[in-house]
């Protein structure tokens, strides 16, 4: 699935928020690899770093999914990601 498709149902904020941490692109491929409904089992975040001077704290993280339709199995991605503290908080 290609992440411009979804463009026209969201805002622009809501868009580059959607797409900005990944979780977009993993559930899409999810669903489109193994043309099933998807469902988050379980996400687990661990942090791993925090830098005060530069607002940001830095996490790893697990996420579990569920596929139910064609195929029914449970996936788990990881990955890490970096929260950045903006002017809106």
């Amino acid at each position: 699935m290609q992440m411009n498709k979804l463009e026209p149902f969201l805002s622009d904020e809501e868009y580059e928020d959607f797409t900005a941490n990944r979780l977009a692109e993993i559930s899409a491929y999810a669903a489109t690899q193994y043309r099933s409904n998807i469902n988050v089992e379980k996400i687990t975040f661990v942090k791993r770093q925090e830098n005060k001077e530069k607002e940001t704290i830095g996490y790893d993280y697990t996420m579990t999914f569920k596929l139910t339709g064609k195929v029914n199995k449970t996936v788990t991605k990881k990955g890490k990601m970096v929260l950045i503290k903006t002017e809106n908080g």
